[in-house]
């Protein structure tokens, strides 16, 4: 994905419309133009990070619930909307209203992510036409963003879309459809790994870890080693109270979700990864206060880990389903971190999880 020219590129600026081609000038004598220039057509997810950016620029400050800080830190991350020369664009209607209200903006926002995944994904789990990669977890996190800025304002409609984002791989097409596997991811092999902010996972050692799954093996093992977190740091709250009780239920979510990495891993062709016991935490919980500490740490773990999903074919529904969870459960420890990605290097716009958002 290319950055478009004279748009800023700023930590946030994760996407660019990468155009099909550019408007030179036109040097030759005699030469007659019959027909307007057509404007490019960006692809889907140039298209929708476009979407995401008219709506947000659309979307009212908070007059009740909300954070009118939320609303600039995810404006930021979209970037600003591209707008073609106006003497190239032939006037249409606009679908999208004159402006939201804060918490009609954030809702729509996260509709029409999901609305558009499939578009932007592209076909059957493991087909070369998925394009989602990086810029893709961009807006999954922007979409999850806006739900955390929503909660505030409107906890019954955050919710729900909460559940919707969760349930997303049960609705993911059949990873075993035609070309399963086989393809390589959208992001090139050869890309710079993003670098996690804290202590996030090393990148896989393991041969098998072919570029059919690039980031199974290290979610699957984060996933374990945030169960193994999950299952130390619970006992110092009690089941009966809402965080104890949530941290109990956290623990089962992780285990299915490293049943899904590893059942994504054997549809490639590839063995399952093993638990281990006695996984090393950092910090380890020794009492209430430093449970949520730990839950913390191990969620950055999960976030940091669930960025190689996007850039694995048939995996970026789960990817999106974990990133929500993991920034949902941080919220709930007490550390609410409104984006989970931030850049690294402008040129290739990678996001790398944790950070400062």
């Amino acid at each position: 994905m290319h950055l478009l020219p004279g748009l800023p590129r700023s930590r946030r600026a994760v996407l660019g419309l990468g155009l099909l081609g550019t408007l030179g000038g036109l040097t030759a004598c005699s030469l007659r133009l019959d027909v307007p220039p057509d404007v490019p057509t960006p692809a889907a997810l140039d298209a929708l990070r476009n979407d995401v950016a008219r709506m947000l620029a659309a979307t009212e400050a908070p007059t009740g619930g909300g954070d009118p800080a939320d609303l600039d830190a995810l404006r930021a991350a979209a970037g600003p909307e591209w707008a073609p020369p106006s003497e190239l664009v032939t006037p249409t209607s606009s679908p999208t209203p004159e402006s939201y209200g804060f918490a009609d903006g954030l809702s729509a926002v996260t509709e029409l992510v999901l609305d558009r995944l499939p578009e932007v994904i592209g076909g059957p789990a493991g087909q070369a036409d998925s394009a989602g990669g990086r810029g893709l977890a961009a807006l999954v996190d922007i979409a999850v963003g806006a739900v955390l800025a929503l909660a505030p304002a409107d906890s019954e409609r955050a919710a729900a879309l909460g559940r919707r984002l969760a349930a997303l791989p049960e609705n993911a097409p059949d990873p075993a459809g035609p070309g399963a596997g086989a393809a390589a991811p959208s992001g090139s092999a050869d890309a710079e790994d993003p670098e996690p902010d804290d202590g996030g996972p090393e990148p896989d050692g393991d041969p098998s870890a072919t570029p059919a799954a690039p980031g199974l093996e290290g979610f699957v093992r984060a996933c374990y080693q945030a169960a193994y977190g999950y299952e130390r740091l619970a006992v110092f709250h009690d089941a009966e109270d809402a965080y104890g009780e949530f941290a109990r239920a956290r623990i089962t979510r992780l285990d299915d979700a490293a049943i899904q990495g590893n059942e994504l891993r054997e549809t490639a062709g590839l063995a399952a990864v093993g638990n281990e016991p006695a996984w090393q935490l950092d910090p380890a919980p020794v009492d209430a206060e430093s449970a949520l500490r730990t839950a913390t740490a191990v969620e950055d773990l999960v976030a940091a880990a669930a960025l190689g999903l996007f850039e694995t074919p048939g995996a970026e529904y789960l990817g999106t389903a974990q990133l929500w969870m993991s920034a949902d459960a941080r919220a709930r420890a007490g550390q609410r971190q409104l984006l989970r990605y931030r850049i690294t290097d402008a040129s290739t716009a990678s996001p790398a999880a944790g950070g400062d958002a």
